[in-house]
C-alpha cells in the first residue's frame, strides 16, 4: 500500500470483469511525497552523463526482451487486447532503447 493509504483500487479484465490485480490508492499527501521524490530524482538524472543514461536504456531493453511474454500477457489481461496485439504493444516498450545507438555518447548532456 502507498504510505498513508488503506485503499486498493481493483483492476478488472475488460473481457469478463474478473479482478486481475489492484493498484494502491494514494491520498493528497502521498501524491505530494511522490511528486517531491520525482523532482529530486530528476535533478540527479539530468546531471547523469549521456553515456550512463544510454546504459540504463540498454538494461531496460534487455529486461523487456527477457520478460516480453509476461508483459504481453499482462497487457492482454488488463487491456483486453488479443495476445498478438499485446505482444506488439509490449515490444514497443523497448524501441526507444534502440535509439540509444544513435546518441552521441561522447556528449555529456
Amino acid at each position: 500500500m502507498t504510505p498513508g493509504s488503506a485503499t486498493a483500487i481493483p483492476v478488472t479484465s475488460p473481457w469478463d470483469g474478473a479482478v486481475i490485480g489492484g493498484v494502491d490508492a494514494a491520498d493528497e499527501a502521498a501524491v505530494g511525497r511522490a511528486v517531491a521524490a520525482g523532482r529530486a530524482a530528476f535533478a540527479g538524472w539530468g546531471a547523469t552523463p549521456v553515456k550512463d543514461r544510454v546504459q540504463v536504456l540498454f538494461r531496460f531493453k534487455a529486461l523487456v526482451e527477457r520478460d516480453l511474454a509476461v508483459l504481453a500477457e499482462l497487457v492482454s489481461r488488463e487491456n483486453g487486447k488479443t495476445p498478438a496485439a499485446a505482444r506488439e504493444f509490449a515490444a514497443q516498450l523497448f524501441l526507444a532503447a534502440d535509439e540509444a545507438d544513435n546518441v552521441n555518447v561522447g556528449r555529456e548532456s
